[in-house]
């Protein structure tokens, strides 16, 4: 099976539960927009969104990379992320979550959680 497009598959209905599954108490994006200031105008802003993203004119900011230092001395990379690219990026993992395990297999590291689990 090929996939060409999941864009299709997003909805309104499928941004607002993207946007719900966000932490709410997460630090502001690259945007310096927090999830209750995206919330005010809720609606109106994932109707906006969803045609963006349906003529094509959505385009995601990019990730500000910041590094973490780590108690070995190292440092770890991080992607900090615009809201509505969080938004966008869980509705199109949430489209193609239903299939996923039909698709790519177990074990794959197609899953929601981040859990680890044992293997046998």
């Amino acid at each position: 099976m090929r996939f060409t497009a999941l864009l299709h598959h997003v909805d309104v209905e499928l941004l607002r539960s993207s946007y719900y599954h966000l932490k709410r108490k997460a630090a502001a994006g690259v945007d310096g927009v927090t999830w209750q200031e995206y919330g005010n105008g809720l609606e109106e802003r994932l109707i906006d969104l969803h045609g963006r993203v349906h003529r094509g004119a959505y385009r995601a900011r990019a990730s500000r990379r910041v590094y973490i230092h780590k108690d070995d001395g190292r440092k770890r990379p991080l992607g900090i992320a615009a809201l509505e690219g969080k938004i966008v990026q869980g509705a199109c993992y949430g489209s193609f979550d239903g299939g996923a395990k039909s698709i790519a297999g177990a074990g794959s590291g197609l899953r929601r959680s981040s859990g680890t689990r044992s293997r046998k």
